[in-house]
């Protein structure tokens, strides 16, 4: 019979083949990636309004307040300097009708998109459906008789941003947008089990209290642990170099990540080419580099806890979370942060960087449609009816489950049946929360020492970390930051760890018995966590307030309330490479493209900067990029375009792309190698005529 002819494809809609290439070009790159670093909790947004789900509290505690309003009488209200968290309204109303790009939803990522590409000269606006920003990482106000109470639902464990070296990502993309916040430091996170108390301590493994010391404490053969301990940070040495070749500003999903990665790539695998046959590593589940090399019980545990951050054990937890980790958590001085004044602290630097460039952030603007006109994106439909075009892209920093819903053109089977895949990916289960304000000192730690922030209560070693109620989460942000909680008082914020069935609590909506029922029952670990660090807290309680996982899903507007994708890492394509175990950026639609925490690399602060940072980097020539890659690796200013300025061309890049390389392969720029191809000089300082062209491009 004759051969079928070839079906025409819609314009705009790429094929099976092009989204498979598009994910092979990513695969570099993304290993590349210094993904989670920190836990990041989606929180209910407790802020904005009361539900049937909180029956009682306001009768309890008095009236609700979203933060703006005056305290009350007699009653002072604190109020952080330059923070716009405090301001008592944003705009409700886009400026204009199109930009160039949107940007859906104003957590991390969808700002760090919108400030990444703002800084490039796109027009951009960032929609938000709430009456604030922030997503996940927000901050609501109780007011009572004894002051102002500001509670954190949102990352309670968080890398600190460290210093211009720093390749935390939250560091990274704050640097190139121009931006920081104020922080106070710590050294390390209390652990409660069933052997007793325990602390893990950031810094050199060696030092007083390190990782060593608590091995040699809670081992049972602490002389095996600490080899094998050695033996698996030695294990990881050449991979992350890895990391550390290729920054977070390098990655995009297109074949010019080719080159842009290539530009920190290249000194390394020419000094050290063995270092290729490390990479799956990354991509893998990290259990197969531990568990050959790991066998001591506490270790095994430890490096378990450790891996939970990003929602699985280390069989589960993509290798370079914990490479990462085992590298970045034990330089001289890492430490961990409380943001000053909360998580909303990161979001008005990220606000601060989308608005000074000229983009804009748009509250109340709830979308309720991505519009497709012939297979390609063309803006939103916003819920009052209103349009916003959009030239470029749109982007999505929605869950991928929300994300599907409001693309409602199905004209396409490959769009269809996309929509059918994304909407069947397994969800990680919902959080409940325990939020308390408690008069008076905190006790010290069973070791003498004051307690620190960040705890964590592991009740059952025999039992999964991912079981639901075994693993809680306790912060203590005013040990560090007393301004969020009146004088002499603390806030305490205890949860589950992302291991909540909704299911179980879906079941019980619209009867309230049954809720809060349910709800007492469901708490009990919570204050069995709480207990245990500080026995008598029942008794200095003058705040209570009650978070389930259905409040957790109503406020966020987030899909069962789910801290994320249950996608673990360690399948293999063809049974030999590792594959990309969360969802990449593009869509089978042209000109949509997704961000956050349900992309690659996964739920967390740092994280999610990272996809927003990523897309934005996809939509900028790839020229411009490069560009951006050689100024920072120079050492030199990074620069914003000027509005209206012509793009960079490609002879711009290549003029600085050979003095780069040498640069990069002298001494000072490969480290130990210091090996340069023969015949080639170390190069000198940046010459006069490149450092003009530079100027002019920019």
């Amino acid at each position: 019979p004759e051969p079928r002819p070839r079906a025409k494809r819609r314009p705009g809609i790429l094929s099976a083949t092009d989204r498979r290439m598009r994910w092979l070009s990513l695969c570099l790159p993304a290993a590349l990636l210094l993904p989670l670093l920190a836990w990041t909790p989606s929180s209910p947004r407790l802020a904005t309004a009361p539900r049937r789900h909180l029956h009682g509290v306001r009768q309890r505690l008095g009236q609700w307040s979203s933060g703006a309003a005056a305290g009350p009488a007699g009653g002072s209200r604190r109020r952080r300097a330059g923070s716009l968290a405090a301001r008592a309204q944003y705009a409700t109303t886009a400026k204009s009708d199109e930009y160039d790009c949107i940007v859906i939803g104003s957590g991390v990522g969808g700002l760090s998109c919108g400030s990444v590409l703002a800084k490039e000269g796109k027009k951009v606006v960032v929609l938000e459906a709430h009456d604030r920003p922030g997503g996940c990482c927000h901050s609501f106000r109780r007011r009572t008789a004894e002051g102002t109470w500001d509670f954190e639902v949102g990352p309670s464990v968080l890398q600190s941003l460290g210093d211009e070296k720093s390749v935390n990502p939250l560091r990274m993309v704050l640097d190139e947008v121009g931006e920081t916040f104020e922080e106070k430091t710590y050294t390390g996170c209390g652990m409660w089990t069933e052997e007793g108390y325990w602390r893990y301590q950031l810094g050199p493994e060696e030092a007083q209290g390190g990782v060593k010391e608590m091995l040699m404490k809670m081992s049972s053969n602490p002389a095996r642990a600490i080899k094998e301990y050695d033996n698996l940070k030695e294990e990881l040495k050449m991979v992350s170099l890895l990391h550390d070749a290729c920054p977070l500003t390098s990655l995009r999903q297109d074949w010019g990540a080719l080159i842009t990665t290539g530009i920190g790539m290249m000194p390394l695998m020419i000094t050290r080419p063995w270092a290729v046959r490390e990479l799956p590593k990354i991509l893998d589940s990290f259990h197969r580099i531990s568990d050959p090399i790991v066998g001591e019980q506490h270790l095994k545990r430890f490096i378990d806890v450790l891996s939970f951050f990003s929602g699985f054990p280390a069989n589960g937890t993509i290798g370079a979370a914990m490479i990462y980790c085992l590298q970045e958590f034990h330089k001289p001085d890492a430490s961990l942060a409380i943001p000053v004044g909360g998580s909303p602290a990161i979001v008005d630097a990220f606000i601060r960087a989308l608005e000074k460039k000229g983009g804009e952030l748009v509250t109340k603007a709830k979308v309720d449609e991505i519009m497709v006109e012939n297979g390609k994106i063309v803006g939103v439909r916003l819920q009052n009816g209103k349009e916003i075009r959009a030239k470029e892209a749109v982007v999505s920093a929605t869950t991928v489950w929300d994300t599907v819903k409001l693309l409602k053109d199905e004209a396409s089977p490959e769009v269809r049946k996309w929509k059918s895949q994304m909407d069947e990916t397994p969800a990680q289960g919902t959080i409940a929360h325990l939020f308390l304000g408690i008069d008076g000192d905190l006790p010290l730690s069973p070791e003498g020492k004051q307690l620190d922030p960040a705890q964590l209560f592991v009740k059952d070693w025999n039992r999964p970390l991912s079981d639901p109620q075994n693993v809680v989460t306790v912060s203590i942000p005013t040990i560090l930051d007393p301004t969020i909680a009146p004088k002499g008082k603390h806030i305490i914020h205890v949860y589950t760890a992302g291991t909540e069935p909704y299911d179980l609590w879906k079941s019980v909506d619209g009867d309230e018995e049954a809720y809060n029922n349910l709800k007492e029952e469901r708490q009990k670990i919570l204050w069995e966590a709480v207990e245990r660090i500080i026995p008598d807290i029942r008794e200095r309680v003058d705040v209570q307030i009650d978070g389930s996982p259905l409040t957790h899903a109503a406020f966020l507007h987030r899909h069962q309330g789910t801290y994320g994708p249950a996608l673990p890492a360690g399948k293999r394509i063809f049974g030999i490479l590792p594959e990309i175990p969360l969802h990449l950026y593009d869509t089978p639609v042209n000109g949509l493209y997704r961000c956050g925490d349900s992309t690659f690399p996964g739920p967390g602060v740092p994280a999610a900067v990272a996809s927003g940072a990523i897309v934005a980097n996809t939509l900028l020539p790839w020229y411009n990029h490069a560009l951006k890659i050689l100024r920072q690796s120079l050492g030199m200013k990074n620069n914003n375009r000027r509005e209206g300025a012509p793009d960079i061309g490609i002879g711009h890049v290549l003029a600085l792309l050979k003095e780069s390389y040498f640069n990069r392969l002298t001494p000072a720029g490969a480290g130990a190698a210091g090996a340069r191809p023969r015949g080639v000089a170390a190069a000198g300082p940046l010459s006069a005529a490149a450092a003009a062209d530079v100027r002019r491009c920019a």
